[in-house]
């Protein structure tokens, strides 16, 4: 009885032992289940990381492509268009120059002959009129000079009248000098392209107009005016006044619509290279 008594609690110890080995490889087993599980969560994580890295990669690639299409086009379209009208040379620019201020001043000649000292002569009923008026001030009749003895009144232009157009004569030439120069300047100095042409022709206007009035002070001490508009009693003007405000409206317009920030620095940059 004592024999068969422990033969049975040695198979229930060494069944007991082997249920807990079967527990604990199933322990094993599940928490292996469970690492693979984690790692081929991270694995599918890291893919699609990945996955994402890749698709943002081909996305900035497309985009530089695009890009890289775009400059293409726009240089290509500006080729074409450079191909179909040339640049205007700065020789011609300077004939431009020469020819508009010849017209100015045979306009000037015409009404010093026909106009000086007689009636106007009206057309357009009495709306317009060709007149003879010798302008001592600046375009339209105003002058900064004038304009501060107007608003200060010094004592020494009122006792001292030849001083007052001295004054005026020293700081109409030396304005115009330094304007012109500037102007001129920049003209020769364009880049090579013809998307340009139109600044250029631009300066051009202006630079004839301020020589034809700069020729007037400079040799009859006053600028010949003959256009006046009646109706509206606009200020007498001239040929060169019309080329300096046109010049003046398109170079605006030029600037703000017409071209970018980058060839604008092309325009006014002191540091001359080759520029195209």
């Amino acid at each position: 009885m004592n024999n068969t008594n422990n033969d049975i609690t040695t198979e229930e110890i060494v069944s007991s032992n082997t249920a807990m080995e079967e527990n604990e490889s199933n322990d094993t087993t599940i928490g292996e289940n469970v690492s693979n599980n984690t790692e081929i969560k991270e694995n599918t994580s890291n893919n699609l990381t990945t996955k994402e890295g890749t698709n943002n990669n081909k996305a900035i690639e497309e985009s530089a492509c695009i890009k890289e299409s775009n400059d293409s086009k726009n240089n290509l379209n500006s080729e074409v268009y450079s191909k179909k009208s040339k640049p205007l040379s700065n020789v011609k620019a300077l004939l431009m120059i020469l020819v508009l201020v010849i017209v100015d001043q045979v306009s000037k000649l015409f009404v010093l002959s026909c106009l000086k000292g007689k009636e106007p002569i009206k057309l357009l009923g009495d709306n317009f009129e060709f007149m003879y008026l010798e302008n001592r001030s600046a375009a339209f009749g105003v002058d900064p000079v004038s304009l501060f003895q107007s608003i200060f009144k010094p004592d020494y232009f009122y006792k001292n009248p030849l001083a007052f157009e001295n004054t005026k004569f020293v700081f109409f030439v030396f304005f115009t000098v330094v304007i012109v120069g500037l102007i001129v300047y920049f003209m020769l100095n364009l880049p090579e392209n013809s998307r340009y042409n139109f600044i250029k022709i631009v300066f051009s206007l202006i630079v004839a107009g301020a020589i034809g009035n700069f020729i007037d002070r400079v040799f009859r001490k006053f600028v010949v005016d003959f256009l006046y508009f009646k109706t509206i009693n606009f200020p007498v003007f001239n040929i060169a006044d019309i080329f300096i405000t046109v010049g003046a409206i398109v170079l605006c317009i030029l600037f703000l619509f017409y071209h970018s920030e980058e060839e604008l620095g092309k325009i006014f940059t002191l540091k001359r290279k080759k520029l195209k």
